[in-house]
């Protein structure tokens, strides 16, 4: 459907890390290794494990302990289960923790997840307090759209009048008023940097009749 379209390619949250801006060698390095995990399978396995197939309680993941290694501190959040979540027995958990514990494996550093609220996040960087963040990236298809010099509707060909009518509706009501062209980058504070993405899933809309 023509909704299911415009929602699903610009509606959508691309899950990152996020780092101080000194740290864009260690950003790339992360990029390499969640781009590998991406290629071979490895995040769509753990998303299964992890998201899609979670019946109940989300599995535990273990981060890596090596001796003499360097440690990578990530702020946990603890607010979107299941991708970020802090267990009753103050454990972090839940896919992002998953993702950077094999991270962690693949580059030989140990991660310590340390709880941190997400308005703080960004100070918790400047601090030092942390290395890296998590960090959800919005409406990134639509920031590639306007790259290009296109349009969101450039990529729209409705197939009938419903389909008109509905993309007329869209346009005024929702694209006329949501600046989804720089939502992705609204918030994002000065001075740091994020990775490639490592997992994308999309804005779910409720609205009234």
């Amino acid at each position: 459907m023509l909704t299911d379209f415009v929602f699903y390619s610009l509606l959508s949250f691309d899950f990152s890390l996020m780092l101080p801006e000194g740290n864009q060698t260690l950003a790339d390095e992360l990029s390499e290794v969640l781009t590998a995990m991406e290629e071979d399978g490895t995040v769509d396995e753990l998303a299964a494990t992890y998201i899609d197939d979670v019946n109940g309680e989300v599995p535990a993941a273990e981060p890596a302990s090596i001796d003499g290694a360097e440690t990578l501190r990530v702020a946990v959040t603890g607010d979107l289960p299941p991708m970020d979540f802090v267990t009753p027995d103050g454990k972090p958990a839940g896919y992002n923790v998953a993702v950077l514990t094999e991270v962690g494996r693949r580059i030989g550093r140990n991660i310590e997840f340390v709880p941190i609220s997400a308005s703080a996040r960004a100070m918790a960087l400047a601090s030092g307090q942390v290395d890296a963040v998590f960090w959800s990236r919005s409406c990134m298809a639509a920031q590639e759209i306007i790259e290009n010099g296109m349009e969101w509707k450039d990529l729209v060909v409705p197939e009938d009048e419903e389909d008109k009518a509905m993309l007329e509706k869209i346009d005024k009501t929702l694209m006329s008023s949501f600046d989804y062209v720089n939502y992705n980058t609204k918030d994002v504070p000065e001075d740091l940097v994020v990775t490639d993405r490592y997992y994308s899933d999309n804005i779910v809309l409720v609205a009234k009749k």
